[in-house]
């Protein structure tokens, strides 16, 4: 059975759109990871029992980028955790600072 033209026209959308929500998505974790960064070598953290704390700046200062992001009221709302391990997962991806913190971390323990 020949696949229709319209049929190819629609899944390419549809496939673009799906990366254009992933890319957005990716950026904005990517973003809040570079203003932790920041954050990390500007309070000189080094060790990673402190860098919750600017985490939770990070958290608090971008709140309403957070909420509109996940389409939510309230913060509550939001499952830290999986928040937080998705910006932590770009913050090894693009911070040399928390990465050398963790490795001088490490060589202690």
């Amino acid at each position: 059975m020949a696949t229709t033209p319209n049929v190819k026209l629609l899944v390419l959308c549809s496939f673009l759109g799906f990366l254009s929500v992933q890319v957005h998505g990716q950026d904005f974790y990517e973003k809040l990871s570079k203003k932790l960064c920041r954050c990390l070598e500007r309070e000189k953290i080094e060790t990673s029992d402190k860098m919750p704390l600017c985490y939770e700046q990070i958290l608090f200062g971008n709140m309403e980028e957070i909420k509109k992001h996940y389409q939510v009221a309230s913060l509550n709302e939001i499952d830290a955790e999986a928040l937080g391990s998705k910006v932590a997962a770009q913050l090894l991806k693009h911070c040399d600072y928390a990465l050398k913190v963790l490795a001088k971390q490490e060589k202690r323990e």
